[in-house]
């Protein structure tokens, strides 16, 4: 046990379920760590510190400007908030009323998600009105052209594993519709800092992403874009963004994060991935009863998961109960556990230390082998 969690009485965790708010996010390395300490007993010029990184955010990503907030949630709201105001003070310090302004931002059905609250939540706080269009399992370019009017704002794409995956418009399909109506385009990337440079290079206004998720950073939001849009974004620190606000620990996190992006090795990170993903993999696909295989991340992530489909006729038991087991026992290990009610779940290597991959095994292998079905003779 740690001397963190003995000091709170907090029970150690193996974390074999990726990047999750819910367990703390990212384990900060040292190198980041350092960066905030150095600056925590320091006063800076906060408006000048921000334009450092604006300026550390349109390197790593290609933006021509970009701003940091409280974290990703905050992004989201803020943009859309900036969207709405423009530039203009008057109209920041009168949300969320927004008599007189385009206050409408849609978005498809599909991406309509809880990520731990409802995207629309975050859309609404603003006073704008979050508007869906197409079905569950279905969007269409025409659905789109529908939703858009004299009122919208801006149109929000949802780039995450929570979203349906099947039959919504394509990034580029939802880009092309959006410009033929001058519409900017927000997209909402929370994990997808890696994709910000081609997400921006295909048509996005603004890409909204953490910096305590896959860039191991600090609690804070960045956002990079356009800037008209950045700028407006940046002026709602002076009303409702005031509640979001950037603290200077996430600032520095995020100038340090935007280093390393900056020179980031996707086939280094990749190999790193693989060489705590397939150690799992060929040994789960040794147990009677189980399909393993690698992966890839859905949304394009540089990472794959050891998926593990679980046969409770042949194993004895089921996917839900196997997580059950591991957060349960000694050690707790969180597995990724989405998809349980559809027979599987992951061991997630993002946050997974190579020494704990074969504790990890070791217990898996202990929980079928209890579970496993006498075979009848």
């Amino acid at each position: 046990m740690s001397r963190f969690h003995e000091r709170y009485g907090l029970t150690p965790i193996i974390n074999a379920c990726g990047k999750m708010t819910h367990l703390g996010a990212a384990a900060v390395p040292p190198e980041v760590t350092s960066r905030v300490m150095e600056a925590m007993s320091e006063f800076i010029d906060m408006p000048e510190f921000l334009k450092v990184a604006s300026e550390a955010i349109a390197d790593a990503t290609g933006a021509e400007a970009g701003t940091v907030t409280h974290c990703a949630a905050a992004g989201i709201a803020v943009t859309c908030a900036g969207a709405m105001t423009g530039d203009d003070l008057g109209n920041v310090l009168s949300l969320p009323d927004t008599t007189g302004l385009k206050n409408e931002v849609i978005l498809q059905k599909g991406h309509a998600v809880n990520f731990g609250a409802p995207v629309t939540q975050m859309i609404r706080m603003t006073g704008a009105t979050a508007v869906e269009f197409g079905e569950t399992n279905r969007a269409l370019p025409e659905h789109m052209v529908r939703a858009i009017n004299a009122n919208t704002a801006a149109a929000i794409f949802v780039l995450s594993h929570h979203t349906v995956q099947h039959n919504q418009l394509s990034f580029a399909e939802f880009v092309e519709v959006a410009d033929a109506h001058g519409v900017p385009v927000i997209v909402d990337g929370a994990a997808e800092a890696f994709l910000a440079r081609e997400l921006l290079e295909a048509g996005a206004s603004a890409v909204v992403f953490s910096d305590q998720k896959h860039l191991n950073g600090f609690t804070a939001g960045v956002i990079a874009g356009n800037r008209d849009l950045i700028d407006a974004t940046a002026r709602q620190a002076m009303g409702l963004g005031r509640a979001m606000k950037p603290t200077k620990e996430g600032i520095v996190s995020v100038i340090a994060t935007m280093e390393w992006l900056r020179t980031f090795d996707r086939d280094a990170y990749f190999a790193d991935m693989d060489a705590k993903t397939d150690p799992v993999v060929e040994a789960m696909a040794k147990i009677p009863g189980i399909t393993a295989i690698s992966e890839p991340d859905i949304t394009g992530n540089p990472q794959a998961r050891a998926k593990i489909i679980v046969d409770p006729a042949i194993t004895g038991t089921t996917a839900e109960e196997v997580c059950d087991a591991l957060k349960a026992g000694t050690p707790c290990i969180h597995p990724r556990a989405h998809h349980v009610d559809e027979g599987f779940f992951y061991i997630d290597p993002v946050e997974l230390r190579l020494s704990e991959v074969p504790t990890v095994i070791a217990r898996l292998e202990e929980i079928f082998a209890s579970a496993r079905v006498p075979v009848e003779v």
